[in-house]
């Protein structure tokens, strides 16, 4: 069946209409990839990096740290009968002291916690009083303390002190012989130093041992101990 040329061409008209209308209702909505009207998408902000820790700062030239104090238990010490523990310190007037070179007399060792202070010069010069009547009796005192031996010196000068006091600085010797105790510093456990004296005999044996010695009274009675070995 043949379609009339009028209708043909009014169908051929209505197609191009439709087609016109449909191209350009498509335009603006399509934009090609690369088009420089495309909007550019905005990058997402990268993380900021996290601060590098700052280092500790080392201690200046010849900066000092203060030293904790000493912390534990202290030890006991020679027991009576046992022998005493040999040692050597500088000593004041001058050169060391051995306690093995007194093998042949007797030795009263005393440990004290400070020069100069009252309870400490209190003892030194009672034994200073007594130290005729012990060397009559054979006996040689020997003081020890953890000062320094200018400090011994002044010590030993500014109160006419007969005998040698020797210097502990590190106090091996009072740990050796038991003459610390346990106390407390500024709400820490720490070790102080036990007013202790021992007496040895000719024979290098420990005969008596006084712990947390009373001053008043004690070169006597150590005195009496001498004269009974």
């Amino acid at each position: 069946m043949s379609i009339p040329f009028p209708r043909l061409r009014l169908v051929v008209s209505v197609l191009l209409l439709v087609s016109a209308l449909l191209l350009v209702s498509g335009v603006g909505t399509c934009v090609a990839a690369g088009d420089p009207q495309a909007p550019t998408p905005t990058p997402a902000p990268a993380p900021a990096p996290a601060p590098a820790p700052s280092p500790t700062p080392a201690p200046a030239a010849g900066a000092t740290q203060t030293p904790a104090p000493a912390t534990g238990a202290a030890t006991r010490g020679p027991a009576v009968g046992q022998p005493a523990p040999d040692f050597t310190l500088r000593a004041t007037p001058g050169g060391d002291v051995r306690l093995a070179d007194f093998k042949g007399k007797v030795v009263v060792l005393y440990f004290y916690p400070k020069d100069e202070t009252p309870g400490c010069t209190k003892q030194a010069c009672s034994f200073r009083d007594a130290n005729a009547e012990l060397q009559k009796a054979g006996a040689v005192v020997l003081g020890v303390s953890r000062d320094d031996l200018e400090s011994h010196a002044s010590f030993a000068q500014n109160h006419k002190l007969p005998f040698s006091l020797l210097s502990d600085p590190d106090g091996k010797v009072h740990d050796l012989y038991g003459a610390f105790k346990d106390g407390s510093m500024f709400g820490r456990t720490a070790l102080g130093v036990d007013r202790s004296t021992f007496l040895i005999d000719r024979n290098g044996v420990v005969r008596r041992v006084w712990r947390s010695v009373k001053v008043d009274g004690h070169a006597d009675e150590v005195l009496k101990a001498v004269r009974e070995l």
